[in-house]
């Protein structure tokens, strides 16, 4: 993938060679604390490592809640009785996002 155009993007990687036009990498959680944000909103994209990494520095959580089953190897951290509160935010036809919030 490559970097979401009109947003500040962090990468964590442990790829020491990986790079992207648009993005600022880091290569452990701690060196975020070195970024200057652009904004006091950070977004969490990963993958399971990455969410266990944040998930208890997090206040709210965006999901998208597939209507359908699939199979897979990972899933996402069980977190619903740290953030008790939910709110459907938006519906479309195959799913809908909801905001989990402590």
């Amino acid at each position: 993938g490559k970097p979401l155009p009109n947003r500040q993007n962090i990468v964590l990687t442990r790829d020491g060679s990986w790079s992207a036009e648009g993005a600022e990498v880091i290569h452990s959680p701690a060196d975020l604390k070195n970024i200057q944000l652009i904004k006091p909103e950070v977004y969490i994209i990963g993958g399971a490592q990455v969410y266990e990494l944040f998930m208890d520095q997090l206040e709210e959580i965006l999901v998208s809640h597939v209507y359908q089953n699939y199979s897979g190897d990972t899933q996402f951290p069980k977190f619903e009785s740290k953030f008790p509160n939910v709110a459907v935010v938006e519906k479309f036809e195959t799913f809908e996002l909801r905001r989990y919030s402590i």
